[in-house]
């Protein structure tokens, strides 16, 4: 949801808005420190979860410089709408 907002609300550069998320992304960690020392943390899951994850936002990144921007941000329009589905579609 980030990159669109920062696109379009912001009027930052798509490939910009991309760079920038992954810092946000990183910023809100923080928040993950404070659960895991609470014991919220399944860190097996944490761990599978994060590391695919940092490995598709690099790869993402890095692909999308390959990508017009006016392009990347539909793509991302078509992400979040099909995000919006998914819950519809569990019983």
């Amino acid at each position: 949801m980030d990159v669109p907002l920062l696109a379009i609300g912001l009027g930052q550069d798509a490939h910009a808005a991309v760079s920038t998320s992954l810092v946000v992304v990183g910023a809100n960690a923080t928040g993950a420190v404070v659960h895991l020392r609470r014991g919220n943390v399944r860190l097996r899951e944490a761990f599978i979860f994060g590391t695919t994850g940092i490995g598709a936002a690099y790869l993402g990144a890095r692909l999308s410089y390959s990508v017009p921007g006016s392009v990347l941000l539909v793509l991302f329009v078509v992400l979040m709408i099909g995000a919006l589905k998914i819950p519809a579609l569990v019983p």
